[in-house]
């Protein structure tokens, strides 16, 4: 397996007045919006996840000290989705050495198990789409007839601590032997740590 070290570089809300103290700035952010995010709809672990989750990422300090690592830049925020209100809905997109690998719209639920789950919905893009240029605000107008997703691509995470959540992440859009690929994935507010299965090229999204 590779591990994949990736860093929180700000909020996309706040990335017009991130400067050198980004960490501290965004430390501020995570901790205030956890605080305010939690609404009759939506519960205490889900808000956690979703603010935790909530930023852009990658894993640049990495790939400049080993350049056998591709770059990835991971964009994940809130989204106000009609169709699929009340429901807490976080837009996905990784980008790999700068062109986008994988749109997803991610359902957060929390089950009766007390844990995290995320039910995933592809997005259709073109070929070559640059990392960053896609607007979601293009998807507030989606119906649930053009959600398509795989039932069989589950996403789980695991709150053991306030801040911290471990869980797994299907490659959803790649088989291997019949089955999903899965990142062994830990997240707090600045870091997360992927462990990504060996032999495994992501391929675009469909």
């Amino acid at each position: 397996s590779t591990s994949i070290f990736v860093t929180r570089r700000t909020t996309p809300a706040a990335a017009a007045m991130m400067s050198s103290r980004s960490s501290i700035v965004t430390l501020l952010i995570c901790w205030s919006m956890i605080a305010g995010m939690e609404t009759k709809d939506v519960t205490r672990k889900e808000a956690d996840f979703a603010t935790i989750f909530n930023g852009v990422w990658d894993n640049k300090d990495q790939a400049h000290k080993d350049p056998r690592f591709d770059i990835l830049e991971i964009r994940l925020q809130p989204i106000d989705i009609p169709v699929l209100r009340p429901a807490t809905v976080l837009f996905v997109e990784e980008a790999v050495n700068g062109f986008v690998n994988i749109l997803n719209l991610a359902v957060v639920t929390e089950g009766p198990d007390g844990n995290i789950h995320l039910k995933r919905y592809n997005i259709t893009h073109e070929a070559r789409l640059k990392g960053g240029s896609f607007n979601p605000d293009v998807l507030t107008n989606i119906t649930l007839e053009e959600l398509h997703g795989d039932e069989n691509c589950s996403t789980d995470f695991e709150q053991v601590e306030s801040r911290l959540f471990i869980g797994e992440w299907a490659i959803c859009n790649y088989v291997n032997k019949g089955r999903h690929p899965m990142y062994s994935l830990i997240f707090t507010c600045i870091h997360h740590i992927s462990i990504m299965p060996l032999n495994v090229k992501e391929a675009r999204t469909q």
